[in-house]
């Protein structure tokens, strides 16, 4: 019935990563900046930057109270490091009735520049591309009656 994706790892200085080699953000901001991190324009000062993203702190709560719903041979829940790209792009999700993604978005005037960012760090604390761009969410293939983006801005 229901496959949710919450609380995805968005920074080397989370606790929930090991220590990281060089304990900065760095490579999570080169990837961001290309997902529109960095403004072009004074226009796109308009918009928050996608640069840094704090976790998101109750997403966690609310993916388990959602499911706490459902029987469990009906749902699907994907926290933490698993709330990942690769996790949103399974063919699997196309199972489900209801697709809930509890994480940040990025919208920009660019439309090729918008997208949903999963987890950017692995458990070893590499990091990983954690984009979910436009082109990746106009391919996906789901059969969902409903899916919810619940955001800090939502």
């Amino acid at each position: 019935q229901i496959a949710v994706l919450a609380d995805p790892v968005f920074s080397c200085r989370d606790d929930r990563t090991p220590p990281c080699e060089n304990a900065s953000d760095t490579t999570s901001e080169n990837l961001l900046t290309g997902f529109g991190g960095q403004p072009q324009s004074d226009n796109d000062n308009k918009r928050q930057g996608c640069t840094f993203f704090d976790r998101l702190q109750h997403t966690r709560t609310e993916a388990e109270n959602i499911l706490a719903l459902v029987p469990d041979d009906q749902k699907f829940l994907a926290l933490d490091f698993s709330a990942n790209r690769s996790q949103a792009l399974n063919s699997n999700l196309s199972q489900y009735q209801i697709l809930h993604l509890a994480t940040h978005g990025c919208i920009n005037d660019d439309p090729l520049r918008s997208g949903l960012v999963f987890s950017l760090y692995d458990e070893k604390g590499n990091s990983q591309d954690g984009l979910l761009r436009l082109q990746d969410i106009y391919n996906l293939d789901l059969n969902a009656e409903l899916v919810v983006l619940s955001a800090c801005q939502t």
